[in-house]
């Protein structure tokens, strides 16, 4: 018994020192309502010299605790931050948990206690400078990585414009990804009979997401935009086209 206690003490000692996450950190959001879909990939970018959005830190204490915050170059603003935990389940994951919310500044203060807001997450290094938190529900390894890599495909894309018409047009209640469509557009206008979604992304601040369809029985991929919007008669509609991997190309940074 005492053997399995400093086990348990020097691998808890060594995920410790071996913290990946370590250090501040550029984010899209903060990292709270960890289970809405938006909060399936969470990309960590190593903070340098930016003037404005949001970052987290996590902290080098024996709380494990991160701050997650908005910022901007000028004080009249509205600044929101979360409060939470992490603990690292083992090397490859991590286990989130957000604790409260509090906001100051030109808006309506707010101290808030979160509940139950926790999830786990794969991590995933992209390079020295990015990491990719994958939210994870069978913490099977080879499933999460295959994943994170998938991520790969429908990130680090900007400004997926283009002068045309959308190929697909339906009337929509609220800024949500919807691939269910995505699925009959590849049926409808791509003309695919085995076909799988291998992963979807939020693109920017913009309701616009980009999704990668693989066709099974060729293996090459095509990427579905979902695009909401107004239409000229004031109804909120989302348009769909596709681009190839050449063309999406071009768009990547």
């Amino acid at each position: 018994m005492k053997h399995f206690l400093i086990t348990l003490l020097l691998c808890a000692s060594s995920l410790h020192a071996q913290n990946p996450l370590k250090g501040e950190w550029i984010t899209s959001s903060l990292l709270r309502d960890f289970k809405e879909g938006y909060q399936n990939l969470l990309v960590l970018t190593q903070r340098e010299d930016e003037r404005g959005g949001y970052a987290t830190e996590f902290k080098k204490n024996d709380k494990n605790q991160y701050i997650s915050y908005y910022f901007a170059p000028c004080g009249n603003d509205c600044f929101p931050s979360v409060l939470g935990t992490f603990q690292l389940i083992a090397p490859s994951y991590v286990r989130l948990n957000a604790l409260t919310f509090e906001q100051t500044g030109d808006c309506k203060h707010k101290n808030e206690t979160l509940h139950n807001d926790t999830a786990d997450y794969y991590i995933y290094k992209v390079s020295n400078k990015k990491i990719f938190l994958v939210k994870s529900t069978s913490k099977n390894e080879k499933e999460d990585q295959e994943k994170a890599k998938n991520y790969l495909l429908v990130t680090n894309i900007r400004n997926v414009r283009y002068n045309q018409q959308p190929k697909m047009e339906i009337e929509v209640k609220g800024m949500k990804p919807l691939p269910a469509q995505v699925e009959k557009y590849a049926t409808d206008i791509l003309q695919l009979k085995n076909f799988k979604i291998l992963v979807y992304n939020k693109l920017d601040s913009r309701p616009l997401w980009v999704f990668a369809v693989k066709d099974l029985t060729i293996g090459t991929i095509t990427y579905v935009i979902q695009e909401n919007y107004y239409d000229a008669k004031g109804k909120e509609v989302a348009g769909f086209f596709d681009c190839t991997e050449a063309e999406i190309k071009k768009f990547r940074q």
